[in-house]
């Protein structure tokens, strides 16, 4: 099985458009109720679910060569630091000097207060651990990225797994995966105590399904890819029906999201790269848009605060006509933001920083 995948691809493009889709209508929703879009669309915040099991895949396609040792482990966790770190810091920048300017006047003026941006203390301790991406009881700053501490995490554990001959890879993610889940249930730990609740997340099955589905569709294809892509398209959708019905349209988090998401999203990894193994690609603009899905990612909060904060000062709730040009018009421009990030900004950062340690 190959290393590049464009369904992948695409299924990353999917996935960041439906995490942009749900924070746009969180916002809609309290700026512009009478015209926001329809609540069910928050189900697009499954594309995190879709991006763990796609880094699981990955990690277990791409180290199938490596050689056990402390220079494999070395080597995949450098690439994957490489790959998260730096452009997490530079779009963090803006928001991290936001928080340490205090009662600036043009902070003032924008009636920004830099002491609670998202409700989050100043202090060096809390800065640093979000810089460095460690568990706390916030959110980060750039409040996406708490997804990227999980990633850290499962890119270290999987480091670790490197240090050992391929054979054992998958008994040790079957170990990891039941530990992690009787230490979650035995102690059950809150937000509050953030070590626990990221080292024994149900979160962890996620990432290691997708290395599953990885060693098995190296060695088997599932047959008839296109009839159980569409069965794992229904399932999302009806764990999400299943899931209104009995709570809120808040979406669950930790145990709740992946007891009702992490099979469907299973299947529509599975079925996706087994169409590719027959020879079937999705849409070339869905990979364009997977190929700039982290700078997306990371970008797109940005771009929809700064803009609630202009339609909050200037736009006219009200009018229909205000609501249908600026809405469409603030979704666009956070793609295009996103993707303008990717090519003047990522892919000459990542294609210096591979050079650099290259030559080290």
């Amino acid at each position: 099985m190959k290393n590049i995948f464009y369904n992948i691809q695409s299924l990353r493009g999917i996935a960041v458009l439906a995490v942009v889709v749900f924070h746009f209508i969180g916002i809609q929703r309290k700026y512009s109720p009478d015209y926001a879009l329809p609540e069910f669309m928050q189900l697009g915040a499954v594309g995190v679910d879709i991006f763990f099991l796609i880094s699981g895949f990955l990690m277990m396609t791409v180290t199938r060569s490596f050689l056990p040792g402390s220079k494999s482990m070395l080597r995949f966790v450098l690439h994957r630091g490489i790959r998260i770190y730096p452009l997490y810091w530079l779009v963090s920048a803006p928001i991290f000097v936001l928080l340490l300017i205090d009662n600036a006047p043009f902070l003032t003026a924008l009636h920004i207060n830099p002491e609670i941006i998202n409700n989050m203390p100043a202090a060096p301790h809390y800065l640093l651990k979000s810089l460095l991406l460690l568990p706390q009881e916030n959110l980060p700053p750039l409040t996406v990225s708490w997804t990227l501490i999980h990633e850290m995490y499962f890119y270290f554990m999987f480091g670790a797994l490197l240090l050992f001959p391929a054979k054992l890879h998958v008994p040790a993610l079957v170990l990891w995966s039941i530990l992690s889940q009787i230490f979650w249930q035995y102690l059950q730990p809150s937000q509050s105590e953030p070590w626990s609740y990221l080292l024994f997340n149900p979160l962890t099955l996620e990432f290691t399904t997708g290395c599953f589905i990885a060693a098995i569709l190296q060695r088997w294809q599932l047959p008839r890819p296109a009839f159980f892509l569409f069965i794992g398209v229904l399932a999302t959708l009806t764990s999400w029906n299943l899931w209104i019905s009995n709570n809120t349209y808040e979406f669950p988090i930790a145990g709740d999201r992946v007891t009702y998401f992490l099979l469907p999203c299973a299947l529509i990894l599975a079925a996706s790269v087994s169409l590719e193994q027959r020879g079937h690609i999705f849409y070339p603009w869905l990979q364009k848009m997977g190929d700039a899905s982290y700078s997306l990612y990371l970008t797109h909060i940005l771009f929809l605060s700064v803009g609630r904060k202009i339609w909050q000062l200037h736009g006219d709730k009200a009018s229909l006509i205000d609501n249908l040009l600026w809405w469409p018009a603030l979704f666009v421009v956070t793609l295009i933001g996103g993707m303008l990030c990717y090519h003047w900004l990522e892919k000459p950062l990542l294609s210096l920083l591979r050079k650099l340690t290259k030559t080290a």
